[in-house]
């Protein structure tokens, strides 16, 4: 078998946040005042993302603490609403961005970002999510022709990865928990996941596949292809596993998936400074009782928390993540304690 080909050239090495500078800046934005307005006990309120210090991407820019934290408890509690309310909150938005996507939603993140990761954080309609999404992780610039569908003619050769991928595809979004994910994959969709990470495998073997990774990739199918009865066509095959692409390769998250978790670590360890500043009781107490931060934390980082919360509020949380950056998932997470405290 001929070797899988080398990264493209217009990928650069995996960039990883600085976790250190994550926490000085997250640890100055509190998440006081927005569990009322979450609502039910399993619904997580974030705070706001730092930067990670890369200039291309969309959520580069920083605004005030305060004004993000109101936007993101009110993204939360619409997406927790009852469905009906939800909609209508969704309708009043459109308007908006069809606007901004009609003018390009490149450009309007470029001139107007405050204005953007605002209306971002309160939630993006489903309609125009994958446009946005794409957007925020400079898809079209970072997409090299003609690299996916080599990489899937590859196969799996590599028995681990591949009889990884073969177990875990079929409970990414399981039958059985459709009801409380809100979500469920055909089983076209799961075939297209199944070349997605088998690609991915290939495109950068110092990572391979991990668990967690079927979750993040399978979230990318639905929102490139949300119709379950309508097979991926191959553009939003090759769109989701771009948008993975630029995600493990740009935005730092491959580390949480390497070899030893070498990011995963850091962010636990990042996270339990956070938690001992903000929630110092709940802290002695989990400590008490045995509790490590990596019973739980884990789990919610490897899947971006897609394996916790139902859908519709992943969505609203995604929203944020991809806009604002990796580094949002440490309040997220503290939220999350707030609220179910």
């Amino acid at each position: 078998m001929a070797p899988p080909p080398p990264l493209p050239a217009a990928l650069t090495p995996s960039h990883h946040p600085d976790v250190d500078d994550a926490v000085q800046h997250e640890d100055s934005r509190t998440t006081t005042g927005m569990n009322d307005a979450v609502g039910p006990t399993n619904a997580p309120t974030p705070a706001a993302a730092p930067s990670d210090g890369s200039s291309t991407s969309s959520h580069h820019h920083r605004v005030s603490s305060s004004s993000r934290s109101a936007d993101i408890a009110a993204a939360v509690a619409m997406a927790q609403s009852p469905h009906d309310e939800f909609l209508k909150g969704e309708e009043r938005t459109k308007a908006k961005w069809a606007k901004m996507v009609k003018r390009g939603i490149s450009s309007f993140i470029r001139e107007q970002p405050d204005k953007f990761h605002r209306r971002a954080r309160r939630g993006i309609p489903a309609e125009y999510r994958w446009t946005v999404w794409k957007a925020c992780v400079s898809h079209d610039e970072r997409f090299v022709r003609n690299v996916y569908w080599k990489l899937t003619g590859l196969g799996s050769e590599n028995e681990q990865w591949g009889r990884a991928i073969k177990i875990d595809v079929p409970r990414t979004f399981p039958r059985d928990q459709a009801a409380r994910t809100g979500s469920q994959l055909s089983e076209a969709h799961l075939k297209s996941l199944y070349r997605i990470l088998v690609a991915y495998a290939n495109l950068n073997p110092d990572v391979g596949y991990c668990q967690g990774m079927n979750f993040v990739a399978g979230l990318l199918l639905l929102v490139a292809c949300p119709d379950r009865n309508v097979p991926p066509s191959s553009v939003e095959e090759e769109e989701a596993f771009w948008v993975f692409v630029c995600l493990m390769e740009y935005d730092g998250l491959a580390g949480f998936y390497r070899e030893n978790f070498p990011l995963l670590g850091r962010y636990t360890h990042a996270f339990d400074e956070l938690l001992a500043r903000e929630l110092p009781d709940l802290r002695d107490h989990f400590t008490q009782e045995g509790v490590q931060p990596t019973l739980y934390i884990h789990q919610w980082y490897l899947s971006l928390f897609i394996n916790c919360l139902p859908l519709r509020t992943v969505f609203v949380l995604w929203d944020v993540i991809v806009s604002d950056g990796l580094p949002v998932i440490l309040s997220i997470s503290i939220a999350l304690l707030k609220v179910m405290r």
